[in-house]
């Protein structure tokens, strides 16, 4: 792989660990209940990385594999927890989380706010009034997922996995004492991508217009990946460009929402990512041997 700039490393919180996102591989590591840290490596599927050099398809695309990675991940890390071979909570929680976050950023706000239609039809104020309803719905569940022990440990990972990632940015090294002095929060968040969907989707829905309950549904629907796709290019330029004023501007909202899903990590929180991390980048770089191995092969 070559690039000009180093690989954007990215992560989910899990229950008990953190999952690592790389070039080509993927790891979760997971505190079991003896204390110990277990690390497992994966490679990434050839369609995760076919698209990444795309602009608009890549933000499609890594919205998917985030999906995906966050399901396998999250019911990799529930095994730790039970001697079930794929526990029935994390099924149930994964569907439950899945429809939620569809039913607020497809249908269920427009069809709501469509009840407005007697006071205006103008598209740009009840596309405002959408976008308001959708980010409160947002927060809201967000703010009751919060309020559950167990999900609330997850919100500690999810710093770790910042901090372990912005260290890993700045260059330092990745003991747990110098992670911990970087902040919970970090411009690339899949919370920060969920908010600006949210901001991105405000104007693209007022174009479509007041129309039918029908092309209403069917307009999120299709028009999603669109907005998906402007979000993931809109977040990726202001993180590469954190050092200018106006990326600072377009940041914030999205650090600022980040309070909501982080919280203070302890020592063992940290080690947890720190392990993730350098797994990831270890089976990136073993990757990146193998297939130079397998190029100057001969015929």
């Amino acid at each position: 792989m070559s690039e000009s700039r180093p690989f954007p490393y990215g992560g989910e919180a899990v229950f008990d660990g953190v999952m690592m996102r790389g070039a080509s591989t993927w790891a979760l590591a997971v505190r079991t209940p003896s204390g110990a840290i277990k690390v497992e490596t994966h490679a990434l599927a050839p369609w995760m990385t076919a698209t990444r050099r795309i602009p608009l398809v890549r933000g499609v695309m890594a919205l998917s594999v985030s999906v995906v990675l966050g399901v396998r991940s999250l019911h990799a890390s529930m095994r730790h927890r039970s001697s079930e071979p794929e526990p029935a909570l994390a099924k149930v929680l994964s569907a439950i989380g899945v429809a939620v976050i569809l039913s607020i950023f497809l249908a269920a706000p427009a069809l709501l706010v469509r009840l407005l239609d007697d006071l205006t039809t103008n598209p740009w104020v009840l596309s405002t009034v959408e976008s308001l309803v959708r980010l409160l719905m947002l927060l809201g569940y967000i703010g009751l997922l919060g309020r559950a022990q167990l999900v609330r440990d997850v919100f500690r990972y999810h710093s770790a996995e910042h901090q372990a990632i912005a260290a890993r940015e700045s260059g330092v090294t990745l003991e747990p004492s110098t992670v911990a002095r970087y902040p919970w929060a970090h411009a690339r968040c899949g919370t920060s991508f969920l908010f600006f969907i949210v901001v991105v989707g405000l104007v693209i829905h007022a174009l479509v217009g007041n129309q039918s309950a029908v092309v209403i549904v069917a307009s999120r629907v299709l028009v999603l990946p669109l907005i998906a796709g402007l979000t993931f290019e809109l977040i990726r330029q202001a993180s590469r460009h954190l050092d200018t004023k106006w990326a600072r501007i377009i940041a914030a909202p999205g650090l600022a929402m980040q309070r909501l899903t982080t919280r203070e990590p302890t020592e063992a929180h940290i080690e947890v990512a720190i392990a993730a991390l350098e797994a990831v980048v270890a089976a990136d770089a073993k990757h990146r041997v193998g297939a130079a191995s397998l190029e100057l092969a001969p015929a």
